[in-house]
């Protein structure tokens, strides 16, 4: 009995599959001797493979080569496919069209050979604007390696689609392959996914749940709220004055406002923004590895130096660590001068009460709609049927709630990337350390608490860096690319994400702010120690983003990034800055940082709704990337537009109302500062948002 083509393509899928190297993608010449012995093996090359009727003639066979073979809906519909495609029937040469081919590239690590998933799924076309009847729908499915779902680094291994018709299942085609391909009886339905197209009344009514309809309900409401507060605001009802503040064009006109107080510190929008489209320019690229079909040739770009430009993209977390320290430092202390009481037990209760409720509820809605609803955000062969979020974060997603994710479920926690907000809020909460003795006029103890927290980090993670074999490679490191290797045990989860690991630009940002404080806005510094310090700077800067000890480099890296950033900050505080400040100062930057928090919440989400709902594979080239770069950081803002108005701006009208006693001081511009500039009594609690991640991983 000859074998038909299926049984090729099986057979060169499981060639792939039983390669184990995770080094590089297997040679062709490698990949051609397997199949010559597969075929001396097995005589699966015959010059049958080659004629169109073949294609699924062996499913007539199951019967002499299994007697335990059930005769099924799928049965039956694939016999009728056997039978259409010898008759070339349209409609069955169609299905057999949208199978995966072997495709260039293998070279290259091009393992995707996935056919055609609109062809499998849809009618055809025809050019009298027909469309070719058929008994039943097409059902995609791609048969691929089983992996850990835990695992960072996964081997290559081949993506192979073909469609069947709708009534077959994943344990049927299990059979059906076994008794095809006798010799490969180790099979499983875990090698299988089966994805059908999908319209959102479809899914909903198949995956919905009670977590989806609560989403819904609280998405609900909370737009019916904006809509009446702006009818309210439309119609200037003024015994409605509280329902107008919810209203979406009070928020808006906060958003794209240019102007800020006099003694704000402007510079910073731009610092935030840029900082904030370097992750994103890195999420981009870290996240379409998921699906490139050229990946050696990535490889070769790391190579070069101009990827640690790329690399480098984690370096804008500590930036905003830098910021958030600076902030705090700045603002406590003012809210302490400004306190008739001076430092007591109420301003510190609310210095970590007013932190939890402006980032919370933006956060925990952000999660609620990734868990619930990123089922229906799209289809394809790529994309996830149960949505971006693990199993587990439907039960630990608590964890995001105390600011517990860098800690507990590491790698399949809720919103990945939200591993930044846990250490912003956890350096918070020890920052009172250094404060207190700061306003307390105990400078000596309060420098000598910020000098210790960046001691820890270098310390720490010089440690785990010589106690971990490799980990000084970081995420490239070639050590921690083994198939069996979880997320609990990567430097993302040893080092990246870890308080110990990370507080040391906090700490300095800290420090800044003490130096600012004391020396004052005015402060005029030296020409020349201008030069030498933005001199040092720079160097700082060239050493972090190149690697030339490694396990100096993981060790001192963000320290120095950390140094140099506070630099710029202490020169465009005291009017230093140059033109540097007056760019980074432009009115452009103003609307954006007002927005930044939410962009970073959902950027990633934005990321993978592209990258999962293509039926291709990414071919990585540099003018694509920076494409979908623009395109990505574009959607990330005009997102957080909604995020603002929908999720944010509610509750920091309910905050503004509950504690309007303590703020009774405040002018009416005052109040709404935190849609402006995310109040300048509270700034560090919004400034410092952004980030690095993913699920789009990791990063």
């Amino acid at each position: 009995m000859h074998y038909s083509s299926t049984t090729l393509f099986l057979a060169i899928f499981f060639t792939f599959s039983s390669i184990e190297t995770v080094q590089q993608p297997v040679s062709f010449h490698e990949v051609i001797n397997i199949l010559i012995q597969e075929s001396q093996n097995n005589n699966i090359f015959t010059d049958e493979y080659y004629k169109p009727y073949s294609l699924l003639t062996n499913f007539q066979h199951f019967k002499t080569l299994s007697n335990t073979t059930i005769f099924t809906e799928c049965w039956y519909d694939l016999m009728s496919l056997v039978n259409a495609t010898r008759n070339n029937e349209k409609w069955a040469l169609k299905f057999i069209d949208s199978w995966g081919k072997p495709s260039s590239g293998i070279m290259h690590g091009n393992l995707f050979w996935l056919g055609s998933y609109d062809e499998c799924v849809e009618e055809l076309y025809q050019l009298d604007r027909s469309y070719v009847s058929q008994p039943y729908h097409g059902k995609y499915c791609i048969i691929s390696k089983p992996v850990n779902p835990q695992v960072v680094f996964r081997p290559p291994s081949l993506a192979y689609g073909f469609c069947v018709p709708h009534s077959c299942n994943e344990r049927e085609l299990v059979s059906f392959i076994q008794n095809l391909l006798p010799f490969y009886q180790n099979i499983t339905e875990n090698y299988i996914n089966c994805v059908e197209h999908r319209s959102f009344t479809h899914i909903f009514k198949k995956q919905s749940n009670s977590g989806t309809i609560v989403a819904l309900f609280v998405i609900s409401s909370l737009v019916l709220i904006i809509f009446t507060g702006t009818l309210f605001d439309l119609r200037k009802i003024s015994t409605s004055y509280f329902l107008a503040e919810f209203s979406c064009l009070r928020v808006l006109s906060k958003i794209f406002t240019f102007n800020e107080s006099a003694d704000s510190f402007k510079f910073l929008n731009g610092i935030r923004v840029l900082s904030l489209l370097w992750v994103i320019f890195g999420h981009t690229f870290v996240f379409s590895l998921l699906t490139v079909d050229n990946i050696v040739k990535i490889v070769q770009w790391t190579q070069q130096f101009s990827f640690q430009f790329l690399l480098s993209a984690v370096f804008g977390v500590d930036t905003f660590f830098v910021i958030s320290g600076f902030l705090t430092a700045v603002l406590f202390t003012k809210e302490v001068n400004k306190s008739s009481n001076g430092l007591n037990v109420k301003l510190c209760i609310m210095y970590y009460v007013h932190r939890f409720i402006r980032l919370t509820p933006t956060l925990m809605l952000i999660t609620m709609a990734s868990v619930t609803l990123t089922p229906y955000f799209g289809h394809g062969p790529f994309f996830p049927v149960k949505g971006f979020e693990s199993a587990e974060c439907h039960q630990y997603w608590w964890v995001n709630l105390l600011y517990l994710n860098n800690f507990i479920k590491t790698g399949t926690g809720c919103t990945l990337v939200s591993w930044y907000l846990a250490n912003d809020m956890q350096f918070h909460w020890v920052a009172p350390l250094a404060l207190i003795p700061f306003v307390l006029n105990r400078r000596k103890i309060a420098i000598s608490v910020v000098l210790l927290f960046v001691l820890v980090t270098i310390l720490s993670t010089a440690g785990i860096v010589l106690h971990y074999p490799g980990m000084e490679n970081g995420f490239l490191s070639r050590s921690l690319m083994n198939s069996s290797l979880t997320m609990e045990n990567t430097f993302f989860d040893r080092i990246y994400i870890k308080p110990w690991c990370r507080i040391a630009p906090y700490a300095l940002g800290l420090l800044t702010g003490f130096g600012v404080i004391n020396v004052g806005r005015t402060y005029r510094i030296n020409i020349y120690i201008k030069i030498i310090g933005s001199c040092g700077a720079f160097l700082l800067v060239i050493i972090c983003l190149s690697r030339t000890s490694l396990i100096v480099y993981q060790s001192l890296s963000r320290t120095g990034w950390g140094l140099a950033i506070c630099w710029l900050l202490f020169l465009c505080s005291t009017g230093n800055g140059g033109i540097i400040s007056k760019i980074l100062s432009w009115p452009i930057w103003t609307p954006m940082a007002r927005l930044n928090y939410a962009a970073y919440l959902i950027h990633t989400m934005i990321i993978l709704v592209t990258n999962f709902n293509r039926t291709t594979p990414i071919h990585y080239q540099h003018i694509m990337a920076i494409n979908s770069f623009v395109s990505q950081a574009f959607f990330s803002y005009v997102g957080a537009i909604l995020v603002v108005i929908l999720f944010e701006s509610p509750f920091v009208v309910l905050e503004k109302r509950l504690f309007r006693n303590q703020k009774r001081h405040a002018s009416d511009h005052g109040e709404n500062k935190f849609l402006l500039n995310r109040g300048e009594e509270i700034e560090s609690s919004y400034g410092s948002i952004s980030e690095l991640q993913n699920r789009s991983g990791s990063c």
